[in-house]
């Protein structure tokens, strides 16, 4: 009897232990960025779902590669995910004598964030929309735009002038607020840019947005219009955030996740979120949406590759 019950505690031990694994997030968000303060502001509520704690890994170096590749080589057992933000076509398509296939070795469970740029020019330019941005252009034969972002942000320039069309000089920045600077002091015309890093040149009266690049309103800024609603109605490619797993990882961990995820994104913390000055929103959809978004990405990007439109 003392055996058997020795062993029924020893299974039970290895169990409980098992089911106390921490959940690793491996995230290309730097640390205090925009996607990992929401990320820690949601880690409380699905460490109360999944029953498990959650360990968070910022790997922000090369564009989301250098989280990719870690990511790419932990053990597919369901105790790991992946956010990552729209960079994986990219990744692919770039980056040459890769270890693993981000688009195949991965599979999207859930979308976590997205977020539609804005256009803004110094706050005493004659400019006051998007199209006296583009008569601009038309004008001058080109106009400048300050790049203070990743390729995806490159890729949104890119559209802009092959669908507008319009034509714009990029500028490249390491530091983005040297670019949003020269665009408040004229040296520069345009710039795209998220909703919070413009907002404090907005208060200080040093840049105006003029338009959203997107098919709603921004929050931050309820009275800018959005392009479609000035006349340009574009079909751009937008920044988001989502939770990838391991394709080969338990169908069960899966599940487990994926339920987790939806719950907390779609309950009242969900809402809470959504009242926080972040100027991001909820990607409410998928995986499989997220996939055909990938996919989207992939043919787009590869096109523009093609016709050397991206470095």
């Amino acid at each position: 009897m003392k055996i058997l019950l020795s062993i029924l505690f020893f299974l039970f031990s290895i169990n409980s232990a098992l089911a106390e694994k921490p959940l690793l997030i491996v995230t290309s968000s730097p640390a205090g960025g925009g996607v990992d303060v929401a990320l820690r502001f949601f880690v409380p509520h699905l460490e109360e779902e999944l029953k498990r704690p959650i360990v968070i890994l910022n790997m922000p170096a090369q564009e989301g590669l250098a989280a990719a590749q870690h990511f790419a080589n932990l053990p597919a057992d369901g105790n790991a995910i992946l956010l990552s933000q729209s960079a994986l076509a990219t990744i692919k398509l770039k980056i040459k004598n890769l270890n693993f296939d981000p688009l195949t070795d991965f599979v999207p469970v859930h979308g976590f964030l997205f977020l539609n740029q804005l256009v803004a020019v110094s706050a005493n330019s004659n400019i006051n929309d998007f199209k006296d941005l583009v008569e601009l252009s038309k004008s001058k034969g080109s106009v400048t735009g300050a790049n203070t972002g990743l390729t995806s942000t490159l890729i949104t320039y890119r559209l802009l002038d092959i669908n507008v069309p319009m034509n714009s000089e990029i500028i490249r920045y390491s530091k983005p607020s040297q670019g949003l600077i020269d665009v408040s002091e004229n040296r520069v015309d345009y710039v795209l840019t998220p909703p919070t890093s413009v907002k404090p040149f907005v208060d200080s009266n040093k840049l105006k947005v003029i338009g959203v690049i997107g098919d709603s309103r921004n929050r931050l800024f309820p009275e800018v219009k959005t392009l479609k609603e000035q006349g340009f109605d574009l079909n751009l490619n937008r920044w988001w955030a989502a939770f990838f797993m391991h394709s080969n990882a338990p169908d069960d961990s899966k599940v487990k996740i994926y339920q987790a995820i939806k719950k907390v994104l779609f309950g009242p913390i969900g809402k809470e979120y959504l009242q926080k000055p972040e100027g991001a929103e909820l990607l409410l959809i998928d995986g499989l949406k997220i996939k055909n978004m990938l996919d989207a990405d992939y043919i787009l990007i590869e096109n523009l590759l093609s016709k050397n439109l991206l470095d």
